[in-house]
């Protein structure tokens, strides 16, 4: 199993970190991916904040949990 949660978020990035486990232990910690929302024409990142901002509300709220 794959357990993810977002590690930080600043309205445009966001950090997803990650854990593996496998028969209930933990075997690798520590892997993080950054990700960004872009628009299709010209694939230019567009901000979270402004584009989607209930999106942008969950993500602040579950940002330290």
């Amino acid at each position: 199993m794959i357990k993810t949660k977002v590690q930080a978020y600043d309205g445009l990035r966001t950090t997803y970190a990650y854990e593996v486990w496998v028969d209930e232990r933990l075997c690798v910690r520590g892997g993080s991916s950054v990700h960004v929302c872009v628009r299709k024409e010209g694939f230019r990142p567009i901000s979270i904040r402004r584009s989607l901002p209930q999106w942008d509300a969950v993500y602040e709220r579950i940002k330290h949990s």
